[in-house]
């Protein structure tokens, strides 16, 4: 159900809460986005997806992943500690969202400037980072216009690196980037989204050595020397902002490009591929048909991918700009190239380009 703020003060946000029921069991942070789950069933009867079952239908919330990126249900209203384990597995805990089309506070992983900044729901499947907002998304549900502006600093946002140039030693656990952690202190949280042979999750600073590196509490990667994207902050810092609505954006997601490989990217949203890195052949991931006329696929590369490339490859042969030439592939390799494609039905389309090289065979 919804609870509408019909009657606000003048000096009041616009802001409308829903309340849901979710079945995570770990602690769940204020600002964090959540996505409903249209998947929900159980064993038991009337609850499997063969049956007509109401908990899925915009009353069961997940933290995002890029299974439920298309299902974007609103922002946490408040922290909600993790359950004991003699709970866990008792049944479902009840949260409040501010849902989309009002005001929130979100938390951040990036500076912003009020009415400039556009940041977007993270989605990934580690415990406290899909929920996070960061650059990057198109338009639409799950995205928000920041309302108010929060500097880089102590006790807030400490920076970000997801270029691949901040890098990580695995006899030390020292993650180390230029001038990236002087206002670092021990307790901060370090959230790896991408990585070489690297373990995405929540990472927290035991040792600030200098405002290059620190020390973390646990081991990030199985390869000494690997390149990380990450987002550093302290506490849980957030902002006012406007939840857009509409369309779904598709959230974002963070891939690291792999020699060979054909892991497919998340369906629709915006996927970022670390770069500054070298890989031996191209990982060629295979784009999946779009499940509806409009959806929308976007891709955006950080730094320069060097000697393999990421080429995205259609499952069926999709059309340039044009609208005549043929897509078979769209090689990201350096920073910034960004390639927007829509699905018309029958194909993908190329709608955005920039230094993406798009081939025709």
């Amino acid at each position: 159900m919804s609870i509408r703020n019909l009657i606000e003060y003048r000096k009041q946000s616009h802001m409308e809460r829903g309340t849901f029921i979710t079945y995570e069991t770990g602690a769940l942070r204020k600002g964090y986005g959540m996505c409903f789950d249209f998947t929900y069933a159980s064993s038991e009867a009337g609850e499997t997806l063969n049956d007509n079952f109401g908990g899925r239908g915009m009353r069961t919330v997940v933290t995002p992943k890029p299974g439920n990126n298309l299902a974007f249900a609103g922002v946490l209203c408040q922290d909600y500690p993790a359950l004991p384990q003699h709970l866990q597995g008792s049944g479902p805990r009840v949260v409040d969202l501010w849902l989309p089309g009002s005001c929130a506070e979100i938390a951040v992983g990036i500076a912003t400037v009020a009415n400039s900044t556009r940041l977007s729901c993270l989605a990934g499947t580690e415990v406290n980072v899909g929920g996070l907002f960061v650059e990057g998304a198109l338009p639409g549900r799950g995205r928000a216009i920041a309302l108010q502006t929060k500097a880089t600093g102590a006790g807030k946002v400490i920076g970000s690196s997801i270029d691949g140039t901040a890098t990580y030693a695995t006899a030390t656990k020292t993650i180390t980037k230029a001038s990236l952690f002087a206002n670092a202190a021990v307790g901060d949280r370090v959230i790896v989204v991408a990585g070489e042979a690297t373990r995405p999750g929540e990472y927290i600073i035991t040792q600030v050595a200098s405002a290059n590196a620190v020390v973390v509490n646990k081991d990030v990667s199985a390869t000494n020397g690997a390149k990380l994207a990450i987002y550093v902050i302290s506490g849980n810092p957030t902002v006012l902002a406007y939840l857009e609505d509409g369309e779904e954006s598709g959230l974002v997601e963070f891939v690291t490009p792999v020699s060979g490989s054909s892991q497919p990217p998340m369906r629709a949203g915006t996927t970022i591929i670390m770069g500054g890195i070298t890989i031996a052949a191209d990982a060629i991931p295979a784009l999946a048909n779009g499940l509806c006329i409009g959806e929308r696929k976007a891709f955006k590369c950080t730094g320069t991918i060097t000697t393999g490339d990421y080429l995205v490859t259609p499952s069926v042969t999709g059309l340039q700009l044009d609208g005549a030439t043929a897509l078979v592939s769209a090689e990201l390799d350096g920073a910034n190239d960004y390639t927007e494609l829509r699905w018309n039905g029958q194909k993908w389309r190329a709608m955005e380009n920039m230094g993406t090289t798009l081939s025709a065979t």
